[in-house]
């Protein structure tokens, strides 16, 4: 049996809500599958039952031709389970405008379990 994309659209909406709960904790993370040609700009992690859940916002060059090029952005999730003490890839999101939102909302719950604003507020 697969994992349909019904089946990540509730994953990750879960994530979004337990995110939104206080139930998890995102943290900064080196953990990436980036392909050569993307670049990450940020990635957070965050754990739970033994598994990793990392979601990243990256950026890759879209050809026009062999010269000309732009800049997109995109955002993938994976989850991840530590084996011998290395984080490895278990299952890996296929591309939804959801995970843009988990990333958001994730980033905003690190800002503000670090007290991003605190000296401002």
């Amino acid at each position: 049996m697969l994992y349909n994309t019904r089946d990540w659209q509730t994953a990750i909406s879960k994530l979004i809500q337990m995110t939104v709960n206080g139930e998890l904790k995102w943290r900064n993370s080196d953990i990436n599958n980036a392909s050569p040609d993307e670049v990450i700009e940020n990635a957070l992690q965050a754990e739970q039952k033994e598994k990793i859940y990392v979601v990243s916002q990256s950026k890759y060059k879209h050809y026009y031709d062999e010269d000309i090029f732009s800049w997109e952005r995109s955002y993938n999730f994976s989850v991840y389970k530590t084996i011998s003490y290395d984080p490895v890839q278990i299952a890996q999101a296929p591309s939804m405008n959801l995970i843009e939102s988990l990333f958001d909302i994730a980033q905003n719950s690190y800002a503000y379990s670090n007290n991003a604003l605190s000296d401002l507020l």
